[in-house]
C-alpha cells in the first residue's frame, strides 16, 4: 500500500524520533559523548515539536486503519513532546555526575516518547497494546537506571512485575471484546455498541479488564500500589517523565475511545464503579500523602488524587465539549506544576552536598537562602492545591462545573473534601520552606540559575501558571481544538 505525502507529514514527529533513535544507537556503537547525544536528543524533540505545525497545516489524516492524526492527537503530542524535552533537560543535569553509561538514558526516553505519540493517535485495539508496550518497556530501564542503589533496582522490579500483570489484563480484555465484536477497530466497536452490544456481559467484562489495565498506568485506586515506591526509587527526571508523558499519553488514549466509554457509562453498574474509582483515588491519594515525609512519595500520592479529578472527563454522560476542555485544562495545569516542582527539586539537588534531596526536612528554611526560588516553589504547590490566581484553580473549577452539569454529586463532594485534605500536606511543604532554623542545610545555588536551561523551564512554568490562572482564555481557546 502506497503512503501519500500528506500521510508522511502526519507521521513526521514519529519518523523524526525514530530516525534519531537509530542514529543514537549507531553513535553509541562507535563512540560515547554525553554532550553530543544529549544535544541530538534535544534537537530531535524540538524538531518534532516544529513538525507538528506542518502536520496541523495539512489537516486530519487517517494513516491506515491503525492511526489517525487530527487536532486531538496534535494537542496531546505537543504536551508529550514538551514534557519529554523538559525531562531530557533534567536528565542532562542528573547524568552529568552519573558514573555509569549515560547515553542510553536518552535512547530509552526517545523510544518511550515514540510510543506515547503513537498512543494518542491510535484508532485500533492492537495499536493500543503495541503503543502502550512501546511506552512502558523503556520505563523499566529508566526507573532502574541507577541500579547500584537498592531502592532504584527494587522499584524497577516492582514496576516490571505489575506492568506485566497490567498488560495481561489488557490483552485478555481485548480478546474478550474481539470474541464478541469480531473487530478490533474502535470505530466498528463503537458502532456495534450503539446497536445494543453494550448490554452483553462479555463485552462489558472485556472492557472492565481494559479499564483495570489503564488504571494501573494512571495509578488510580486500587491499582496504585507501585506509585510511591517507584517515585521514591527512581531519579527526579524519571519522576517527571512518569508523572507527565506516561500518564498524559494513556489518558489521551482513553479519551480517544471515549464513544465506547460513554456507552459503557450508560450501564449503571460500570458508571458506579468508575465513580468509586475516581472518588477513592482522590481521597486515598490525599489521605496517605499526609503521612509522608519524603517529598517524592508525597508527589506520587498527589498524582493519584489528581488523575482521580481528571477522570470526570470519562464519567460525564453529556457535554462532550466541556469534558474535553476540562481534561485539556487539567492536564496542562498538572503538566506545568509538575515541570516546575520537579525542576526545582532537580536544581536544588544539583547544587547540594546531598546528591538528591528527597526528605522534606532537607528543604527547611530554603526561603532564607533563596527567597525567589522559594516563592516559585510556593506558587507551584498552590497550583496543585487549586488555590485562586493559579492555573490549578481554573482546572479544579472546570472539574466542579462539569460535575454539576453531569449531576455527579458524590463526585463533587469527594473533590471538595479531598481538596481540603490535600491542603494539609501542601501547606506543610510551604511551612517547611519558610520555617527559620539555624540547622538548615545550605544549598549553594548560583544567583543566575534562571538563565540555565533548567532554570528557564522553571520560570516558564511559573509565568504560565500565574498568567493562565488570571487570564485562562488563551488556554481555553487552545483546548477547543480537541473537538473542532
Amino acid at each position: 500500500m502506497m503512503i501519500s505525502f500528506q500521510e508522511i507529514i502526519a507521521l513526521l514527529p514519529v519518523l523524526i524520533i525514530g530516525v534519531t533513535v537509530v542514529c543514537i544507537m549507531l553513535c553509541i556503537s562507535f563512540f560515547r559523548n554525553h554532550f553530543i547525544i544529549s544535544s541530538v536528543t534535544f534537537f530531535s524533540l524540538k524538531l518534532s515539536l516544529l513538525s507538528l505545525y506542518f502536520t496541523k497545516k495539512y489537516g486530519a489524516q487517517i494513516v491506515t486503519d491503525l492511526v489517525v492524526v487530527d487536532n486531538f492527537s496534535i494537542f496531546f503530542s505537543v504536551l508529550i513532546l514538551f514534557a519529554s524535552l523538559a525531562s531530557s533537560v533534567l536528565a542532562y543535569t542528573w547524568l552529568d555526575s552519573y558514573l555509569g553509561n549515560r547515553e542510553e538514558f536518552y535512547l530509552l526516553i526517545l523510544i518511550s516518547v515514540m510510543g506515547g505519540i503513537l498512543l494518542v493517535c491510535t484508532n485500533h485495539l492492537v495499536m493500543i497494546f503495541l503503543s502502550i508496550e512501546l511506552l512502558a518497556v523503556p520505563l523499566y530501564g529508566l526507573i532502574g537506571y541507577n541500579y547500584a542503589i537498592y531502592s532504584s533496582l527494587s522499584a524497577s522490579v516492582k514496576y516490571i512485575i505489575l506492568s506485566t500483570i497490567s498488560s495481561s489484563f489488557l490483552l485478555f480484555g481485548i480478546a474478550l471484546i474481539y470474541a464478541y465484536c469480531s473487530t478490533l477497530s474502535i470505530i466498528d466497536i463503537n458502532n456495534n455498541s450503539a446497536s445494543n452490544v453494550i448490554s452483553q456481559e462479555l463485552f462489558l467484562i472485556g472492557l472492565g479488564f481494559m479499564i483495570a489495565s489503564f488504571g494501573f498506568k494512571l495509578s488510580l485506586f486500587p491499582f496504585h500500589s507501585w506509585t510511591a515506591d517507584v517515585y521514591a526509587g527512581s531519579s527526579i527526571p524519571v519522576n517527571l517523565f512518569l508523572s507527565t508523558v506516561n500518564k498524559i499519553a494513556v489518558f489521551a488514549m482513553m479519551l480517544r475511545i471515549f464513544p465506547v466509554m460513554s456507552s459503557v457509562c450508560s450501564s449503571t453498574k460500570i458508571s458506579f464503579i468508575l465513580v468509586i474509582i475516581a472518588c477513592f483515588s482522590m481521597l486515598f491519594g490525599n489521605l496517605i500523602a499526609i503521612r509522608q515525609n519524603n517529598i517524592k512519595r508525597i508527589l506520587g500520592y498527589s498524582s493519584i488524587a489528581h488523575f482521580g479529578y481528571i477522570l470526570i472527563g470519562l464519567l460525564s454522560k453529556q457535554n462532550n465539549e466541556l469534558s474535553l476542555e476540562t481534561v485539556g485544562i487539567s492536564l496542562v495545569s498538572y503538566l506545568l506544576s509538575s515541570l516546575g516542582i520537579f525542576g526545582i527539586l532537580s536544581l536544588i539537588s544539583t547544587f547540594s552536598k546531598n546528591r538528591e534531596r528527597s526528605e522534606l526536612f532537607l528543604y527547611r528554611g530554603l526561603f532564607w537562602d533563596h527567597p525567589f526560588l522559594s516563592v516559585v516553589f510556593t506558587v507551584m504547590i498552590l497550583s496543585l492545591a487549586g488555590i485562586p490566581i493559579t492555573l490549578g484553580f481554573i482546572s479544579k473549577f472546570y472539574v466542579i462545573i462539569l460535575g454539576v452539569h453531569s449531576e455527579l454529586w458524590w463526585f463533587i463532594g469527594s473533590v471538595l473534601l479531598s481538596s481540603v485534605i490535600g491542603l494539609v500536606y501542601y501547606l506543610r511543604i510551604i511551612r517547611t520552606l519558610y520555617s527559620f532554623s539555624s540547622k538548615r542545610i545550605l544549598c549553594n545555588i548560583p544567583w543566575n540559575w534562571g538563565i540555565t536551561p533548567l532554570g528557564m523551564i522553571i520560570l516558564i512554568s511559573f509565568v504560565l501558571i500565574l498568567f493562565l490562572g488570571i487570564y485562562p482564555q488563551p488556554l481555553i481557546n487552545l483546548t477547543q481544538l480537541l473537538y473542532k
